[in-house]
């Protein structure tokens, strides 16, 4: 069993990392993140001041390197020469950051052409264009156990229509966004046999220059914008920095093609913000810190939620594991309580009913004053075709899948609601599946669709639970896994009559997903690191979900 500590699962030392416009705002957050975790950090934009002051700045706090570099992004001729100077100081490339970014509040009828140009230029272009030239260096990381990273920073705007008039930056974004799945798809499977992972960040309103242009626009101070956000503030460091080091690292290996917003529920509740924005220290200790946290995992016994459950215990958690059968979490929790140092606990319950649902919940409140996190993992399938799903079938996965998840959710809310008031805030995670965000060709429908059914839950309970009664907020987010050993993919493999490793040869990054992938996931929607995130349905698949239809291994599953 792999080690699944904080310190592995998140390790960024030594890594090579290339931030544009990481001189100032969300791109210097995430430098600083960077830097204090050891790594290697290149910060380039058009203002060599800017970028050569936030250098010195997190070269005084170190342990990590930051190196200032000039570049006109805006230019093919100038990305190829910062390319080539990066070739020329290093060997390997490990994450890319496209960060560079800029907008005018321009009204349709006075948006020139030229507008149009320049914005995507800087915004879009040059990301595409620096990935490209930056291609050999990334080739060179890309066969490392972690795989090379491009993390694209795009926006709300490209999410959802603002009311200001962004129209242009707000297009770039959603352009920017498919952009990194289409990259996701292409870059997965390297001519070398190493892997590129793709992803973006979606960030909402963090003070920085672009959020100063927003706050003159429309006559609000920082304060009232972030009043008008359900998590009760704006973006802060932690929130940056803790996503991109996430997106950098071994927790996330198994995650290409997600556009994973940061913006405090925005997104979800429209018009539902701070406190001042407050610089946390950013290593990994304090990002990714669970330890004394209380957690609940249904079908904690095995698969996916053992992995989650051994990942919390190992890192200083207290976990209650809870399902039909007891054999089954008294033998894990023997077996996690031995590795320590955190304490695993068993539990019986039935969820198939509301009474059962309540039942657990009564036995949680007996022990505990509050829960910090619900990860409700337990779910059913059926296999048969569109004949033969009978109504008992249908009902039960609909109830297990489903109804429990927000009963439980329900019936826990005073546990979770004596949590929220904490820093961290409380959390609820909903286990998906990536059969409820794409059509599947083997015959699970009721299952796929009770996926896609607690997906939209999750975005539901993220905008009804992000402000609480007492002041508190608790963030709701899904991981929506793909092919992990387990007893639901032998039940593939029967069905398709195709063996485990035939099944792998279909994803991207050639592999199952792992218990590293499934916990490191886990604990970052868990801790500090994913404090502003809220109402995000997250699939670690390796790839699966945006190559099923682009020639990359076969379309199956």
């Amino acid at each position: 069993m792999s080690l699944l500590n904080a310190a592995e699962l998140f390790d960024v030392k030594d890594k090579v990392v290339i931030v544009t416009g990481g001189g100032r705002g969300i791109g210097k957050m995430i430098a600083d993140g960077f830097v204090q975790n050891g790594a290697k950090v290149y910060i380039a934009s058009r203002k060599l001041e800017a970028c050569q002051a936030a250098a010195n700045e997190l070269n005084d706090k170190g342990p990590g390197i930051c190196i200032a570099l000039k570049v006109d992004l805006t230019s093919e001729d100038e990305c190829k020469a910062f390319a080539n100077e990066i070739i020329k100081r290093e060997s390997r490339l490990d994450v890319l950051v496209n960060n560079s970014g800029d907008g005018t509040d321009t009204p349709v009828e006075n948006t020139p052409a030229s507008v149009w140009g320049e914005t995507f230029a800087l915004n879009v272009t040059s990301a595409y264009l620096l990935t490209r030239f930056l291609l050999p260096l990334l080739d060179a990381a890309a066969t490392s156990s972690d795989a090379a990273r491009v993390i694209n920073v795009g926006s709300v705007g490209g999410l959802v229509p603002q009311k200001l008039n962004t129209m242009v930056y707000d297009s770039s974004k959603a352009a920017l966004h498919h952009l990194t799945r289409i990259l996701a798809a292409k870059l997965a499977r390297r001519p070398n046999g190493g892997h590129i992972l793709v992803n973006a960040i979606t960030p909402g309103y963090v003070p920085s220059r672009l959020t100063e242009g927003v706050a003159y626009v429309t006559g609000k101070r920082f304060e009232e914008i972030g009043q008008a956000i359900p998590v009760g503030r704006m973006g802060e460091a932690s929130d940056m920095a803790g996503l991109a080091i996430f997106l950098a690292s071994k927790a996330s290996a198994w995650i290409s093609g997600q556009v994973i917003t940061t913006d405090g529920g925005m997104v979800g509740a429209a018009e539902t913000g701070v406190g001042p924005s407050k610089l946390y220290a950013l290593n990994l200790n304090n990002l990714f810190d669970v330890k004394g946290k209380v957690i609940v995992i249904t079908g904690g016994g095995r698969g996916i939620g053992k992995m989650m459950a051994d990942g919390f215990v190992q890192n200083g958690a207290k976990v209650y594991i809870a399902s039909r059968s007891l054999d089954a979490c008294e033998a894990t929790a023997k077996e996690l309580n031995a590795e320590g140092p955190g304490k695993c606990i068993p539990l019986q319950a039935n969820l198939l009913s509301e009474a059962g649902c309540k039942e657990l919940a009564e036995q949680i409140a007996k022990k505990e004053s509050k829960v910090d996190v619900l990860i409700n993992n337990s779910g059913v399938s059926w296999g048969g075709d569109f004949d033969h799903h009978p109504e008992s079938a249908w009902n039960k996965v609909l109830t297990v899948n489903v109804t429990s998840p927000f009963h439980l959710t329900k019936f826990l809310l005073p546990l979770l609601d004596a949590a929220s008031t904490t820093s961290d805030a409380a959390r609820v995670i909903n286990v998906g599946s990536v059969a409820g965000l794409r059509p599947q060709q083997i015959d699970t429908i009721a299952y796929d669709t009770s996926k896609a059914a607690i997906h939209h839950m999750t975005r539901v309970l993220a905008a009804k639970l992000a402000r609480r009664p007492n002041g508190g907020h608790i963030l709701v987010n899904a991981i929506a896994p793909g092919l992990v050993p387990s007893k639901m993919s032998k039940g593939i493999s029967v069905v398709t009559g195709l063996g485990m490793e035939d099944l792998a040869t279909g994803i991207p990054i050639q592999r199952f997903g792992l218990d590293s992938d499934m916990a490191g996931l886990a604990i970052f929607l868990s801790s500090k690191a994913s404090g502003w995130i809220t109402g995000m349905v997250i699939a670690s698949d390796g790839g699966q979900v945006y190559t099923m239809e682009t020639g990359v291994g076969p379309s199956k599953l």
